[in-house]
C-alpha cells in the first residue's frame, strides 16, 4: 500500500497556517507520493501525488509550538470530531461486526 509511495517530513512544527509551510510539505511529497510520515506528529495522506526524501532524523518540536497545537487540535471535542466520521464509516462497512 505504501511501497514507493511515502515521504518523510522531518520538520513538523505545529498547525500549518503559513502558505510557505504548505509549500514545504508539498515539496516533500514531490511529484508522485500520496503519503507522508510527519515526524513528531503522525501520518498524512493526500489525493495528490509527491516524492521521497532520504533519511529519518528525530526533530524536536519546541514546547510552545507543541502546546499550541495540542490546544487547537487535542481537545476532547476536536478528537471526537476526527473520530466520529471514521467510526461511522467502519460501522457501515462492517455492518457493525467489529463491535462483537
Amino acid at each position: 500500500m505504501f511501497y514507493d509511495d511515502i515521504s518523510v517530513y522531518p520538520a513538523f512544527g505545529g498547525v500549518v497556517f503559513a502558505q510557505q509551510e504548505g509549500q514545504r510539505i508539498a515539496g516533500y511529497l514531490g511529484p508522485k507520493n500520496k503519503n507522508m510520515i510527519m515526524q513528531n506528529h503522525g501520518l498524512l495522506t493526500s489525493g495528490t501525488i509527491g516524492a521521497t526524501t532520504g533519511g529519518l532524523k528525530k526533530t524536536l518540536v519546541d514546547h510552545e509550538t507543541a502546546l499550541y497545537t495540542k490546544k487547537g487540535t487535542g481537545s476532547p471535542e476536536a478528537m471526537y470530531m476526527q473520530f466520529e466520521p471514521e467510526y461511522q464509516l467502519l460501522l457501515k462497512e462492517s455492518d457493525g461486526q467489529f463491535l462483537e
